[in-house]
C-alpha cells in the first residue's frame, strides 16, 4: 500500500457552485485555485485550459489575478464559461 503525502484534498463541487456551472464533470474552485497557484507560482505567464467546459479554470486563474486562455468546442459549455468569467463570446 502506498501512501501518497502530497495529495491535494478536497471536497466535490456542490451548491451554489453546481447551479453556476451546470458540467459534469464540475470541479471545485477550492481545488482550481490551489493548481492555478501552484503553475503559476510567481504569477508570470498564461495558464492555458484546451478543454475549458464551464470555465472553471478560467475563474479560478482570475481570482487568483492570473491570466488565462480557454478553448472549448461546445457552444453551450463557451457560453457558460463566458457569462461565469464575465466576458463576451467571440
Amino acid at each position: 500500500q502506498y501512501t501518497f503525502k502530497d495529495l491535494i484534498t478536497v471536497g466535490v463541487a456542490r451548491g451554489r457552485e453546481r447551479e453556476l456551472a451546470p458540467h459534469p464533470s464540475l470541479k471545485p474552485q477550492a481545488l482550481l485555485r490551489q493548481l492555478v497557484r501552484a503553475a503559476l507560482p510567481f504569477g508570470e505567464g498564461t495558464i492555458l485550459d484546451p478543454f475549458m467546459g464551464s470555465g472553471t479554470t478560467g475563474v479560478a486563474a482570475a481570482a487568483c489575478g492570473r491570466r488565462f486562455l480557454g478553448v472549448e468546442i461546445d457552444p453551450a459549455y463557451y457560453a457558460v464559461a463566458c457569462r461565469r468569467m464575465g466576458v463576451m463570446p467571440l
